[in-house]
């Protein structure tokens, strides 16, 4: 397949289990972008499809703990012993951050947002449900270019 990953190979490093994901569970899903913006807003997928530009770019993710075996040679690190394996490249399909930015309208004086993922009625396997909260702070001027 030349320079893309096939689905079967691209590689997974999640926190927890991957998710079973049905199409038809999507139909509830919404972001909710709130806080130091002039308009705060709760939209679904479907609406972020219809409202913004939809994209597709390839798109090659890199794990963080890439080749950390021949790290922990020369120095012993913590996390999951990768070889070289950990990076896949994949047509990606979605919205830019900055066409949404741009509609809710950040107020310019924060320097960072806060973006958290809730994950608390997944299922995870047959009986598992995982309940997750995490943050990733990212520097507010570098999302809207």
């Amino acid at each position: 397949q030349g320079f893309w990953t096939p689905a079967h190979l691209h590689f997974v490093r999640n926190h927890g289990a991957v998710p079973q994901v049905s199409h038809e569970m999507t139909a509830n899903w919404t972001i909710r972008v709130h806080g130091f913006v002039e308009r705060e807003v709760t939209l679904t997928l479907q609406e972020l499809q219809e409202n913004f530009p939809v994209v597709t770019l390839p798109v090659t993710l890199v794990c963080a703990g890439n080749r950390r075996k021949e790290q922990n040679i020369v120095r012993k690190t913590l996390g999951f012993n990768w070889g070289a394996a950990g990076v896949s490249t994949a047509l990606w399909t979605g919205i830019y951050l900055a066409d949404v930015l741009d509609h809710v309208r950040p107020i310019l004086d924060k320097p960072n947002m806060l973006f958290l993922k809730a994950e608390t009625t997944l299922r995870m396997g047959p009986t598992e449900h995982h309940s997750d909260c995490r943050g990733l702070p990212i520097r507010t001027r570098a999302c809207l270019s």
